[in-house]
């Protein structure tokens, strides 16, 4: 549940404030994340406006802080879950599944990845079996939904 609505506030920029997130996407070049973006021409980003919808919405404070801060995994307000939902966001924009982000680097929290303890030789490890792998379970995933 996490991973399908920690860029909740994505939807709600594209789809309520649509016109002003066309600027943010003319904006992005290559090697810019979005959430500076949306910070640099919004002043606010998808992350805040997910985290407020999240407690409008009532939902569990493990689940609002996953959205608020999935780009901020060991700020206090983090959790476990968080962490593991940024590296699962750095693999998906990495492999090409991300709404409009390409980069050609994988760029994780440092100091994450320092409390994790996961080499560069890991990391290159995923990076290589990774993509072919999600691009497999992507497409027989939707073979048997669209059968």
């Amino acid at each position: 549940m996490a991973g399908m609505v920690h860029d909740i506030g994505k939807q709600v920029l594209g789809f309520f404030f649509n016109e002003m997130y066309k600027m943010v996407l003319d904006e992005m070049t290559a090697g810019t994340s979005m959430y500076d973006v949306e910070l640099d021409v919004l002043g606010i980003t998808h992350a805040n406006i997910g985290a407020g919808l999240a407690s409008k919405w009532q939902l569990p404070s493990s689940l609002s802080a996953v959205i608020g801060e999935h780009h901020e995994p060991m700020s206090d307000d983090a959790n476990t879950m968080t962490q593991l939902i940024h590296i699962s966001d750095v693999f998906s924009k990495f492999t090409g599944f991300a709404f409009a982000e390409k980069p050609t680097e994988m760029k994780f929290d440092e100091k994450l990845l320092e409390s994790i303890e996961i080499s560069d030789e890991a990391r290159g490890e995923l990076k290589t079996e990774l993509k072919p792998q999600i691009r497999t379970l992507v497409n027989d995933t939707f073979s048997a939904i669209f059968k």
